[in-house]
């Protein structure tokens, strides 16, 4: 019988894919760094939503400080309907991962409407969304057959990163061998995604009663891991069904701590910015 893959076979793939992406960098964010580099764009609006937006939210702080650039990110209805006032030197990109997403293709009509290039990110460059884009890339995601992406937003945020260091060396910002280096501790990510996997079912085993018996919860992070917060909730909403709400580290006292019961579960990401207010 064949084995029909579940989101944990997706996750297993996770460091080979980072391992994969990061050689081949130069050529998997080729069709954005030209254009970046060429279009002589400054800042860069994401379009993106659900799992897009979170990963895409976990890259962010990494582009702003690698590509000196200001970028915001944007849920495709509220692009649309709202949010639309980008210029001339900011370079929209509308993130789909399977391409054929209505809201994103809304998005790209709004672009069209106002004469500016179409530009998309998505893992199927043969969709819906790669045929009315100007410059469409693949970020490298492969196929995910299951409803709730996972490799998703691992692959997507790492495309991100090496598009920021990879437009970075072409603009000069940085010189080859410090892209390099910067790319050598990308590739590490690979083998700590793998350390934290082997961790993974001893950790469930150890708390199972409290996993298991969880009714509402908090997920908090800031910085980078505001969007490993974002993609924490998501995915206890859609695959444990219950009430998940994600908050940035200090916010999260500001009003939600409030309506705390014994039985709320509060999860606190820590590493990187704000390690001592976290544990605080």
């Amino acid at each position: 019988m064949e084995h029909k893959k579940t989101m944990l076979d997706y996750i297993a793939d996770c460091p080979e894919f980072i391992r994969n992406n990061v050689a081949d960098s130069a050529a998997l964010t080729k069709p954005l760094v030209d254009e970046y580099v060429s279009g002589g764009y400054k800042n860069i609006w994401i379009v993106a939503c659900g799992s897009s937006s979170n990963g895409s939210l976990c890259a962010r702080q990494f582009i702003r400080r690698h590509l000196k650039c200001e970028v915001k990110i944007v849920t495709p209805f509220h692009f649309v309907s709202s949010e639309n006032d980008f210029s001339e030197t900011d370079m929209v990109v509308v993130v789909s991962q399977s391409g054929y997403s209505l809201n994103a293709l809304d998005a790209i009509k709004v672009i069209e409407a106002k004469g500016r290039r179409c530009i998309g990110l998505t893992g199927d460059v043969n969709s819906d969304l790669g045929k009315v884009c100007d410059v469409v890339a693949n970020y490298g995601v492969g196929r995910e057959t299951v409803a709730y992406v996972t490799r998703g937003v691992t692959t997507l945020a790492l495309f991100f990163m090496l598009f920021a260091v990879e437009a970075s060396v072409r603009l000069g910002i940085k010189t080859a061998a410090e892209g390099e280096a910067v790319k050598q501790q990308l590739l590490k990510a690979a083998d700590i995604n793998a350390a934290v996997q082997a961790q993974t079912p001893s950790f469930i085993k150890e708390h199972y009663r409290q996993l298991s018996g969880m009714t509402n919860a908090y997920v908090c992070g800031v910085g980078a891991n505001l969007g490993t917060a974002s993609e924490g909730a998501l995915k206890f909403g859609e695959t444990v069904s219950i009430p998940t709400a994600a908050y940035e580290v200090e916010e999260y006292i500001h009003g939600p701590n409030i309506q705390m019961t014994p039985r709320y579960s509060v999860f606190l990401i820590d590493g990187g910015e704000g390690t001592e207010r976290i544990h605080r």
